[in-house]
């Protein structure tokens, strides 16, 4: 299955070789995601991903866990 990144304007998938994560489970860390995309009054579905392009993983902690990872860069 193909997954393309929810950003705006980016058009890199899965299928294109990039890497993809879903959004974040932990509702507090799923709501800056969300909020870091910048679509207004939106909601990602339960397949919606993010390229390795369109965000820059790391935590306060430089924690390599995946669930610790805020959005920093974005088109």
């Amino acid at each position: 299955m193909s997954f393309r990144c929810s950003v705006p304007k980016c058009t890199n998938s899965n299928k294109d070789g990039y890497c993809c994560v879903t959004f974040a489970q932990d509702p507090e860390l799923r709501r800056k995601w969300i909020d870091a995309v910048g679509i207004a009054d939106w909601e990602p579905s339960k397949t919606a991903v993010l390229c390795e392009v369109s965000y820059w993983a790391h935590s306060a902690e430089k924690s390599a866990t995946r669930a610790l990872a805020v959005i920093g860069i974005f088109f």
